[in-house]
């Protein structure tokens, strides 16, 4: 269950007795974790930007969630951006270079998501060459389209129970990528420019970006 460049209802009344909080009534959160990157990488979506983002999302999504960890790099970027492991209810966030990518040109929902959150797009041949203006693009769009993506992930197998469902590849992908439009309405980019507004986050898009989108 992973989520790459090949890619493209709640229960609160379940979960809300089950909740953990602090002794200031704050919810405990997933444990993130941030390990050394590959050389050359960076984590653009880092520990900072999740411990602020992740307060905001349904708690339906986080409840059973151990961890988040940001790991290095083992393949191409994009091959996969981070993937959900069932058996740790575990997400990991890959590391990725700030330096243009280059993607095979038939990936094109990828790359139309990547021009919609910054990034350029140019033909290279048989392939396209990514550049981002700036980490803070590549962070948001991992928080948009991979991070919710690996939640809805998340949420399918922890609520497994609760009722019927098809199985295969097909339909988990298809699956998570509903809960990830779902969560995008409001906790995506409307939630990151929330943030930034409040001067929490910084702004991508700020003179001589691209706008926001």
């Amino acid at each position: 269950m992973t989520r790459s460049w090949r890619d493209g209802q709640t229960r609160g009344h379940y979960t809300a007795a089950h909740i953990r909080r602090d002794r200031e009534g704050r919810r405990v959160l997933p444990r993130v974790v941030e390990r050394a990157p590959a050389p050359g990488d960076a984590h653009p979506l880092s520990k900072t930007h999740l411990r602020l983002l992740l307060p905001h999302v349904p708690f339906d999504y986080l409840y059973g969630l151990k961890r988040i960890e940001l790991q290095p790099r083992r393949a191409a970027p994009g091959a996969p951006f981070g993937y959900y492991m069932r058996s740790e209810r575990l997400i990991v966030v890959y590391s990725l270079p700030v330096a243009p990518w280059l993607v095979p040109a038939e990936y094109r929902a990828f790359l139309a998501a990547a021009a919609h959150f910054g990034a350029q797009v140019a033909a290279a041949g048989s392939e396209c060459e990514v550049r981002w203006q700036s980490p803070e693009h590549i962070a948001r769009y991992l928080w948009c389209e991979v991070l919710l993506h690996e939640l809805g992930h998340h949420h399918d197998w922890q609520y497994r129970h609760k009722r019927k469902r098809p199985r295969g590849t097909r339909w988990n992908e298809a699956s998570a990528e509903l809960h990830s439009a779902r969560l995008n309405r409001t906790h995506g980019q409307p939630l990151w420019n929330g943030l930034v507004d409040l001067g929490h986050l910084p702004d991508p898009d700020a003179p001589g970006g691209a706008g926001r989108g």
